[in-house]
C-alpha cells in the first residue's frame, strides 16, 4: 500500500514538473495582419522583406508561397541548426511565417526541431518582424496571443 502511494505521489510530482515546462515552448509560426493590397503586390513585398531580413529566396512549392533557402543559425559541436522559411498569405487578411528548423548532425543525419527555443527566436524573429512591419504588416503572433488580444478587445 505504501509503495503504491509513493508511486502515485512521484507520478503526480513528475507530471506537474513536466507541465510547467510547456509555457516556454513556442510554435513554429507567427501570423501577421496584412494591409489591403493585391495578392501579387503582397507577394512582392513579402519577397523583398525576406531578402532585407537576410534570407535568400528559393524555389517555392506553390505559386502563392515565398520560400527561402536554408540558412545556418548556430553551430554546436555535434550538430548545427539550419532553418528555412515559408511565408504564406492566408486569405486577404493574414500572412503566416512558418519556420522549419533542423538539427544537422556531423554524421549527415538530421532531425526536425519541434519548437522555437528562445535562442532560435532571438536569432530569427527580430529581423523578419522588423522587415515585414516596415512594409505595413503587423505581427499578431501565435493563435494564443491573437485570441488573447481579441478577448481583451471584446472586454473593453
Amino acid at each position: 500500500m505504501k509503495r503504491r502511494l509513493w508511486y502515485f505521489v512521484l507520478s503526480v510530482f513528475t507530471a506537474t514538473a513536466l507541465s510547467s515546462c510547456g509555457g516556454s515552448l513556442s510554435p513554429l509560426y507567427r501570423d501577421f495582419r496584412a494591409p489591403d493590397i493585391e495578392d501579387s503586390e503582397l507577394l512582392d513585398q513579402i519577397g523583398d522583406a525576406v531578402v532585407e531580413a537576410g534570407w535568400v529566396v528559393g524555389t517555392p512549392a506553390a505559386p502563392n508561397v515565398v520560400t527561402t533557402e536554408y540558412k545556418t543559425l548556430r553551430r554546436w559541436g555535434l550538430y548545427r541548426i539550419d532553418m528555412h522559411l515559408d511565408v504564406i498569405p492566408i486569405g486577404s487578411n493574414y500572412v503566416r511565417v512558418i519556420f522549419h528548423p533542423y538539427r544537422r548532425f556531423f554524421t549527415g543525419g538530421r532531425s526536425k526541431v519541434l519548437y522555437l527555443s528562445p535562442g532560435i527566436r532571438r536569432s530569427v524573429l527580430p529581423e523578419i518582424v522588423a522587415s515585414l512591419e516596415s512594409r505595413g504588416l503587423r505581427m499578431v503572433g501565435t493563435p494564443i496571443e491573437r485570441d488573447r488580444d481579441r478577448t481583451r478587445e471584446n472586454i473593453r
